[in-house]
C-alpha cells in the first residue's frame, strides 16, 4: 500500500513558542507551558500537564498556545521529542506547535513523528547547540493517508503500543524493585548479625551492635580524608593520559569511566600526590548527586579525581569494600545526607567525619561483603535481562509504528 507524501507545512500550521519575562505576574497560572523536558518525558504519547504554568498575562506577553489535539515537537535539547496536547498548551522557544488542518487525525501524525527522531536530528544546525529550524521542520516530508486510513491506523497503533507500553512499564517497575532490594541487602545482612538500627541517626551507638563490634566516627576508621582537585578543568584536561574521575563516573557503587572519559597529563598528576587514588579508596560525591559512593577496585591503575571526597581506610581493621557497602545502605546514605550544607546548592564537606560507622571484626566484614556481593550479582543479572527485554520491546514498538504509518503493514478496519 502506498500513501501520499507531503511537506509538513501542507498538513499543519506551525507555531513558534516563547518564554515570558520572570515577572511574578507571568507565572503559576492556569495555562500549561511545555518545554523539551516535558516532551521528552511524554515522548510518543499525550501530554496532559507540564512542570510549569503561565498566567493569561504571561501567555499574551511572551508565548503562544495551541488547542487540544495539536502536536508539539522539540526542536532543541534534544531535537525530536513529540507529544500530542489534550488541553490548551503554551510552550517555549525550544518547541514548535503543529496545529492540524481540518479533518486530520492527530494521533496518526503523533505516532508517525515519534519514530522520525533520527531524521529530524539530522536536519539540526548550529555550532553552539543543534537546533531544528522552522523551515527545515516545515519542509520535512511526511506520509498522509486519507482521513479514514489515518483513523484505522491510529486505532490499531493505539491498541498495540498500549500493550507494549504496559509490558515495558512492568519491566521498569521490576528494575525499580530490584534497585530497592539491592540497596537494603547490606543493611539487612548486618541486621541479621545483631545490629539494631535506630530510627534516629544520632542514636546509633555501642548498644546497637553485638559484642566485639564497634561504632566509630568515620574519621576514626580512616588514614586520610581529603578532597579531590577543586578548580577549573578547562586548562588541565587532555585527550590521553592519567584517568581523572568525576562525579558522573560514580554509578551503582562503581566507577564507570566509560560514561565520559577525562584525562590529565602525567606531569599534572605527579605534582599532586595527595589526590592519587589507590585500591580500596572510597570516593564520595560531594556536589550534585551527593552521597553516591564507589570504591577504587583492584587493578584500576593510576588515577586522580575532581571534587570527590577520598576516604583512605585504616586497613588493619576496616576494608574499603566494607566501608563503601556500608555507606550505600539506607542508614549510611542518610547519614551522609544529614551532613550536607548549603540551601541552594547542597554539598558535603568535612562534616562527614563524625558520621557513625558500624565496624565488625575484619573476618565478619569479609563475609558480609562476600554474601552481599553474591546476592547483588544475582539481582544485577535479573536487571540486565530486564533492560535487554525493554530494549527489544522498544525496538518492536518503533518498527511496528514505522510499518503501519508507511503502509508496509496493512491494517484492517
Amino acid at each position: 500500500m502506498t500513501f501520499e507524501r507531503l511537506p509538513l507545512r501542507r498538513v499543519f500550521r506551525i507555531i513558534n513558542g516563547g518564554t515570558p519575562t520572570s515577572d511574578e505576574e507571568n507565572w503559576n497560572g492556569d495555562v500549561a507551558w511545555a518545554t523539551p523536558v516535558d516532551l521528552g518525558k511524554a515522548h510518543g504519547s499525550v501530554l496532559q500537564s507540564t512542570s510549569r504554568t503561565l498566567t493569561r498575562v504571561g501567555l499574551i506577553s511572551g508565548s503562544r498556545s495551541v488547542p487540544p489535539g495539536s502536536i508539539l515537537v522539540s526542536t532543541r535539547a534534544p531535537i525530536g521529542s513529540v507529544s500530542e496536547t489534550t488541553i490548551e498548551m503554551a510552550f517555549n522557544q525550544g518547541c514548535r506547535g503543529l496545529i492540524p488542518r481540518q479533518g486530520l487525525d492527530s494521533r496518526f501524525f503523533r505516532h508517525q513523528l515519534s519514530v522520525m527522531g533520527e531524521q529530524l536530528q539530522a536536519l539540526g544546525q548550529g555550532s553552539t547547540f543543534m537546533e531544528l529550524s522552522g523551515e527545515n521542520l516545515a519542509s520535512t516530508s511526511i506520509v498522509v493517508p486519507t482521513p479514514e486510513e489515518q483513523r484505522v491506523i491510529a486505532d490499531y497503533l493505539d491498541r498495540e503500543t498500549a500493550r507494549i507500553d504496559t509490558v515495558v512499564a512492568k519491566k521498569q517497575r521490576m528494575i525499580e524493585l530490584l534497585s530497592e532490594q539491592r540497596s537494603v541487602l547490606f543493611q539487612e545482612e548486618l541486621g541479621r548479625r545483631g545490629v539494631s538500627w535506630p530510627d534516629v541517626l544520632s542514636e546509633l551507638d555501642q548498644s546497637c551492635v553485638p559484642s566485639g563490634w564497634r561504632v566509630l566516627n568515620l574519621s576514626q576508621t580512616l588514614l586520610q580524608l581529603t578532597n579531590g582537585f577543586v578548580g577549573p578543568t578547562r586548562d588541565i584536561l587532555v585527550d590521553e593520559g592519567i584517568r581523572y574521575i568525576q562525579s558522573l563516573h560514580i554509578k551503582n557503587g562503581e566507577i564507570d569511566f566509560d560514561r565520559g572519559p577525562f584525562f590529565v597529563s602525567e606531569d599534572w598528576y605527579r605534582t599532586r600526590p595527595r589526590i592519587h587514588l589507590r585500591e580500596g579508596d572510597v570516593l564520595i560525591v560531594q556536589t550534585g548527586d551527593i552521597g553516591q559512593v564507589a570504591v577504587v577496585p583492584s587493578g584500576f591503575g593510576e588515577a586522580s579525581c575532581h571534587a570527590l571526597q577520598i576516604c583512605r581506610v585504616r586497613g588493619e581493621f576496616l576494608s574499603g569494600e566494607y566501608l563503601g557497602g556500608y555507606l550505600r545502605t539506607p542508614f549510611g546514605y542518610s547519614s551522609l545526607l544529614s551532613r550536607a550544607t548549603g540551601a541552594l546548592h547542597p554539598h558535603l564537606e568535612g562534616g562527614i567525619r563524625d558520621i557513625p560507622i558500624v565496624v565488625p571484626p575484619v573476618a565478619v566484614q569479609r563475609e558480609v561483603v562476600r554474601l552481599v556481593g553474591e546476592s547483588t550479582k544475582f539481582l544485577d543479572d535479573l536487571e540486565t535481562k530486564s533492560v535487554s527485554q525493554i530494549e527489544l520491546l522498544v525496538e518492536r514498538r518503533q518498527a511496528l509504528i514505522t510499518a503501519a504509518v508507511t503502509g508496509e503493514l496493512e491494517v484492517a478496519a
